[in-house]
């Protein structure tokens, strides 16, 4: 909570990233640059952009030990009145408790808080 994270990577932060117009998401990528915090983390701008591609098709993103090995995170964005991101939802634990098998369970849960902040937010979306 509170920390600095690059947008193009972990589950809060890409989830703010992927809802950006694109021409902002461009301009970032241009200027900022991408550091492999894990083996994990991409840095290829196309990969960058098929997973915002992924992210904005489901709702919702999964990092698997992108900023910090050995963690598992889920993160949604929560959208204001005017239709834009005003910020993002995740959780974050071990890979032993939040995995493939837990996925679907959690998933379900950010969304429905990402969902409920959003409609507060004045989001009709």
């Amino acid at each position: 909570m509170g920390r600095r994270a690059p947008l193009y990577a972990g589950a809060c932060p890409r989830a703010i990233f992927s809802f950006l117009p694109d021409e902002e998401i461009d301009k970032i990528l241009s200027k900022v640059e991408l550091i492999k915090y894990t083996k994990n983390t991409v840095i290829d701008k196309d990969e960058i952009w098929k997973t915002i591609k992924e992210t904005r098709k489901l709702g919702y993103t999964i990092s698997y030990s992108e900023l910090a090995e050995e963690t598992y995170a889920i993160g949604a964005p929560i959208m204001d009145y005017t239709g834009n991101v005003a910020g993002s939802l995740s959780i974050v634990g071990p890979e032993n408790r939040l995995n493939d098998d837990t996925i679907d369970l959690y998933v379900s849960e950010v969304l429905k808080a990402t969902r409920g902040i959003s409609r507060a937010l004045g989001y009709r979306g």
